[in-house]
């Protein structure tokens, strides 16, 4: 809520303001004596977020399939900044 009401904050009419995505991650550590970690991923719209695997040299996307609708780009899915008609953001 602080990132959005930040968009439209001092806005005479919060409908000139932008709207964005929002990514935030955050790496936990889980088991210390095994040396296990996680990674907890949140996201408003279709942000995307890749996992590099070092022993195995892979990069997964753990966002797959976060974006519905794959027909439309100018729908992401989600965003801050004035949406409905309340000027609410878009938190689906």
């Amino acid at each position: 809520m602080v990132a959005h009401e930040a968009i439209i904050a001092g806005k005479e009419d919060i409908w000139t303001a932008g709207t964005t995505t929002l990514m935030a991650g955050m790496v936990v550590e889980i088991d210390a004596d095994a040396d296990e970690w996680g990674l907890i991923v949140v996201s408003v719209g279709d942000c995307k977020c890749f996992v590099w695997h070092r022993d195995t040299g892979l990069c997964v996307d753990v966002t797959e399939g976060n974006r519905r609708n794959l027909r439309d780009a100018r729908d992401c899915g989600g965003r801050l900044g004035p949406y409905d008609n309340h000027g609410q953001p878009d938190l689906r």
